[in-house]
């Protein structure tokens, strides 16, 4: 089966990047660098290649509305879970709670199951996920850093959306396919190659930022987080995947996506904000391990490749 393959495969290459920095062969600092080639080359030209050349349905449309509305939500409902908490208790969990690490985990999975219209699907899911984690994660996470007394003007949230290379090739991509622009094939050919790389990279990556080392006294904030993604997600997605009068592919990756990792941009942001970077760190560890064993078990139950 070839999602068993992929699985493995996948498994391998983190286990390499975790095994690189035991050694000390590389550090997790140099993660930093890997992912400044992947955010600002590897994965652009992924984005650009995908999202430029698919054909547009109402059902991609439905993914990336989808996704910005449960992402949001999510981080919304968290803030009435934890009303009783103080503001910065709340805003912290409740941000982390929200957005999905599509790109960075969930790319090279889908690619490697499903093929270009897979990863046509969750770029156009990413495209959602996006202005939930950028807008409505960080207006959360801002918001109520200093207490709740912080205001918040658009200006930053603009400035976030622009810092990412990922969101201005989705708008770039999207418009070169409304407009019927096609990139000429030596642009497609030049593009290919970093495109070809990103998924080494990305789970390389995903194996030097691997740390299994547990602090207890956070323990209860990370298990809120697990809970309320992985509780939620699961729910949402099975409901919608045996409900919604979609393709099969459309379904398999919305239940897919809904189980993705928290968004790697929150640990950047709960450092910007002052906030318990630990916390942060240890359920995007938890959480990529939790993605992985589900994924796999649903995809093998479920019959999905």
């Amino acid at each position: 089966m070839r999602a068993h393959h992929v699985f493995l495969l996948s498994f391998c290459l983190i286990a390499l990047g975790y095994i690189l920095k035991r050694v000390k062969v590389l550090r997790e600092e140099d993660g930093k660098t890997l992912s400044l080639v992947i955010f600002n080359v590897t994965m652009p030209a992924v984005i650009l290649k995908t999202v430029s050349a698919v054909t547009l349905t109402p059902t991609l449309g439905f993914l990336t509305g989808f996704a910005l509305i449960y992402a949001s939500a999510l981080g919304l409902f968290s803030l009435v879970l934890l009303r009783k908490y103080h503001a910065r208790t709340r805003g912290h969990l409740s941000m982390c709670a929200s957005g999905f690490n599509v790109a960075l985990f969930g790319y090279p999975l889908i690619e490697g199951i499903w093929g270009a219209a897979g990863l046509a699907h969750a770029a156009m899911f990413d495209l959602g996920n996006a202005f939930a984690v950028f807008v409505t994660a960080y207006l959360i996470g801002a918001v109520h850093a200093d207490g709740g007394k912080r205001g918040i003007s658009p200006g930053v949230i603009i400035r976030a959306l622009l810092s990412s290379a990922p969101f201005i090739t989705y708008i770039v991509s999207i418009a070169l396919n409304l407009s019927g622009i096609r990139l000429p094939a030596p642009v497609i050919d030049f593009i290919s190659v970093p495109a070809q790389a990103n998924a080494a990279l990305v789970l390389l990556t995903l194996g030097l930022y691997l740390d299994f080392s547990f602090d207890r006294s956070r323990l209860k904030s990370v298990l809120y987080i697990i809970a309320v993604r992985y509780g939620f997600g699961l729910a949402a997605g099975l409901l919608l995947f045996f409900l919604l009068p979609f393709p099969l592919l459309a379904r398999t990756i919305l239940l897919v996506c809904v189980l993705l990792p928290m968004a790697m941009a929150f640990l950047p942001m709960s450092v910007k904000l002052d906030y318990d970077a630990r916390i942060t760190g240890m359920a995007a560890n938890v959480s990529m391990l939790m993605s992985f064993i589900l994924i796999w078990v649903l995809v093998t139950v479920l019959h999905l490749a």
